[in-house]
């Protein structure tokens, strides 16, 4: 996820964990950590969202698919 991220330096890098969005500031000047089960962002704020890295790391719980939906704009 770190190389993904890295290849898009206009994008927002979040992550839970500071240490990995410290690793970032060269390369990402837009990062916020946050967890993904309570996006700190306004409703339909993003066209579009890479959730690289997550799913697998944690129990599966339809919050995040509702959050991921709520900050993407329609269309």
């Amino acid at each position: 996820s770190s190389r993904i991220i890295q290849s898009l330096p206009n994008a927002l890098a979040m992550d839970i964990q500071e240490r990995k969005l410290r690793f970032l500031r060269g390369s990402n000047p837009y990062r916020v950590r946050a967890s993904t089960f309570a996006l700190p962002f306004a409703s339909k704020s993003f066209d579009s969202v890479i959730h690289s890295q997550v799913l697998e790391h944690i129990a599966e719980d339809p919050v995040i698919y509702t959050e991921l939906n709520r900050v993407m704009k329609l269309g």
